[in-house]
């Protein structure tokens, strides 16, 4: 890595010319050189205001249109067009924060990583900071990433920075995926990355009332495939051995708290296969169970 390396932060956008300017001035506003910014218009109905808010910045930034396919596509004609050696994306209606790519380039020299998250904080389309329940820090522990994905871990993609390698060894964002393209991501890299976090907050997610909230069905259906394809690699790749039983009940109480049953019944089929895992998912389901009924 070279004392400067350049980071390409993907900006894709539908239907968000109201946000644009504001997120674009975030990007540039980085404490961080060298950067790119590409803007990348997924067919959104605004088009028009779009392609005069890119025009305003010249050759600051760089301005791709195609037809819309959803954020997975955009976000992947972004990285085959990227000058960088290393990636991060800004949602449109999000903010980072000044020092949110230096931060992250600065840690790159004190530890080895390939993939960098951190905290977010929550904002309203009027820019006023909102409770979040959780914090990511307080969430975050060493080990393996993959079971805390398992546990409904809420990394926020727009605080990550990401090698260009990484992209060239797992592959793309999976345009099929309307909804979890992100976490489809983060488990495939889970398998074969570690994940290290900065443990201060980098951007501002913005919750506003034009963001589309009539997926759930769809997100609920994705969700669930999802991790039961990570049970499946728990059972079938990871091994018995090294689940324990404080990681399988975490994991349980967040499979049947959302009511991701096909993920709980491969865990089951796949575990079965020996006696202490069917004893641990025993107990697992008992101790679910109960505390569903209490909440």
């Amino acid at each position: 890595m070279g004392n400067n390396p350049i980071v390409s932060i993907a900006i894709p956008v539908y239907n968000g010319s109201n946000y644009l300017a504001e997120a674009i001035e975030s990007a540039l506003a980085q404490t961080y050189s060298p950067t790119e910014i590409l803007v990348v218009n997924d067919g959104s109905s605004d088009s028009d205001s779009i392609r005069e808010i890119a025009c305003r910045y010249g050759d600051r930034i760089r301005y791709f249109e195609k037809q819309n396919g959803g954020v997975a596509s955009a976000l992947n004609l972004a990285i085959q067009n990227m000058r960088g050696d290393w990636f991060s994306w800004l949602s449109h209606d999000d903010l980072f924060l000044p020092d949110k790519v230096k931060k992250q380039v600065d840690f790159l020299f004190q530890k080895k990583a390939d993939i960098i998250y951190g905290d977010y904080e929550l904002i309203d389309e009027n820019g006023n900071r909102l409770p979040k329940k959780t914090e990511v820090i307080s969430l975050a522990a060493k080990g393996n990433m993959f079971f805390q994905l398992l546990n409904g871990f809420p990394i926020n993609g727009c605080t990550t920075l990401i090698n260009r390698k990484v992209f060239d060894q797992i592959g793309l964002f999976n345009p099929d995926l309307p909804t979890t393209q992100d976490y489809d991501f983060w488990f495939r890299c889970a398998k074969e990355y570690e994940f290290h976090l900065i443990p201060e907050i980098l951007i501002k997610s913005r919750i506003h009332p034009e963001q589309d909230t009539c997926k759930s069905l769809v997100r609920h259906y994705e969700c669930d495939e999802l991790y039961t394809k990570m049970a499946r690699f728990i059972v079938q790749e990871s091994g018995h051995r090294n689940i324990t039983q404080k990681q399988l009940m975490s994991c349980g109480k967040f499979l049947v708290k959302y009511n991701y049953l096909s993920a709980v019944f491969m865990l089951q089929r796949g575990l079965q296969a020996s006696l202490r895992a069917r004893l641990l998912f025993h107990v697992f389901l008992k101790i679910s169970f109960k505390w569903l009924t209490r909440n």
